[in-house]
């Protein structure tokens, strides 16, 4: 099972309102659930859970900023650290699955759900997983993808508070061949329902669903343009995010392979985005080094995140943090910020990115190999 200390991606980079806004305000990280609460400056921090939570890969707050529940991957833990009843082996296909098996139930991925709000106060987990076959490649290390979309309903009114599952694991997509778990939400242009993007590496696509509060339609497909005349292949860690006014999109799914020259897998791509119509713009593309003598492994990508303001993406590399300058065409312009500020055997690696409520990017470590993580205190 994959451990991480990682900052969560919450719902979505874009927020209309004050109000929605709060529901951004508390996040969950660590191996031990360790609750960051953004409701006060400065932040506070609270361990409350002693469950061993893995990849905490999304959580939600309500529109006053309390912390409802989060995901863990194949199960939902509320605001006590406490499973949500009927929540267990959610993101699965029937009853038992390999894949979940495997992991624990409390491993999962970059990117692997999402919560967003449905009505009231219920809410749409969405998740990426395996079937039992695929699954049975992942686990005897012969092929690694993922096959199923799927999404359940929370209602945080059952159980006197503290929720309940009551719509589990509904297909969206499957025999599906995702090369990675890369999905992400922006609200509508209509400033009420949402756009989900779920990346489609092999079919060279993305798949984007309208989230309403009473259904969800698609897939609808965006193909994206060949951008190079070199070969691309897909990342495992990758991310998608978008800006805070959710009018462009950054994407790690991919990296370069000139023939005759090394893989440089630290590439960026940018898209505008039309949040009316969910079209997808292909904009420009970026590439950081990927630094392969200076550190004990290669400086591979990690997380991508925009700055607030929109102007700037930043790259996160295993031992760097590079800044990339949107508004410049020149693809090679990323700037190196930092890298390591202690020895090696005690730096953390650097994992995903993302924005608070306070301004900061924090920057999430890998492994659960330290107690402390990096932020950017000035990201514009």
């Amino acid at each position: 099972m994959r451990k991480y200390i990682v900052l969560i991606l919450m719902i979505c980079g874009l927020n209309t309102h004050a109000q929605e806004y709060k529901r951004n305000n508390n996040w969950v990280s660590g191996s031990l659930a360790v609750k960051f609460n953004f409701n006060y400056n400065p932040l506070q921090f609270d361990t409350f859970s002693n469950l061993t939570t893995a990849h905490v890969t999304s959580c939600i707050s309500d529109t006053n900023g309390k912390f409802l529940f989060y995901s863990a991957g194949f199960i939902l833990l509320g605001n006590d650290g406490l499973y949500i009843d009927n929540s267990y082996k959610i993101n699965c296909k029937g009853n038992d699955t390999l894949f979940a098996k495997h992991e624990s139930y409390i491993g999962s991925y970059t990117q692997m759900t999402l919560i967003l709000p449905k009505k009231g106060n219920q809410y749409y987990v969405f998740g990426v997983g395996m079937s039992d076959s695929v699954a049975t490649n992942y686990i005897n290390h012969t092929h690694t993808e993922f096959d199923l979309l799927n999404y359940s309903v929370v209602d945080m009114d059952s159980n006197n508070g503290h929720g309940k599952v009551i719509e589990k694991n509904t297909i969206l997509a499957d025999k599906q061949h995702y090369l990675n778990c890369a999905m992400q939400a922006v609200r509508h242009g209509n400033g009420k329902d949402w756009w989900l993007c779920k990346a489609d590496v092999r079919e060279h696509r993305f798949q984007l669903y309208l989230v309403k509060e009473d259904t969800i339609e698609g897939p609808f497909y965006q193909y994206i343009p060949s951008t190079d005349t070199v070969d691309t292949y897909g990342w495992f860690f990758a991310q998608l995010y978008f800006s805070e006014d959710g009018t462009r999109m950054a994407s790690s799914l991919y990296g370069i392979h000139k023939p005759g020259h090394p893989l440089n897998p630290n590439r960026v791509d940018l898209f505008d985005f039309d949040r009316c119509t969910g079209t997808l713009s292909y904009r420009n593309h970026y590439e950081v080094p990927c630094d392969s003598s200076t550190y004990p492994n290669p400086d591979l990508k990690f997380g991508i995140c925009f700055s607030p303001d929109g102007k700037l993406v930043y790259m996160g590399n295993s031992f760097s943090i590079y800044q990339i300058d949107i508004e410049d065409t020149n693809q090679h312009n990323a700037m190196y910020i930092t890298g390591p500020d202690t020895t090696y055997l005690n730096f953390p690696w650097y994992s995903e990115m993302k924005i608070a409520p306070d301004g900061r990017i924090y920057v999430g470590t890998f492994g659960v190999q330290r107690p402390y993580m990096s932020y950017i205190a000035q990201p514009n």
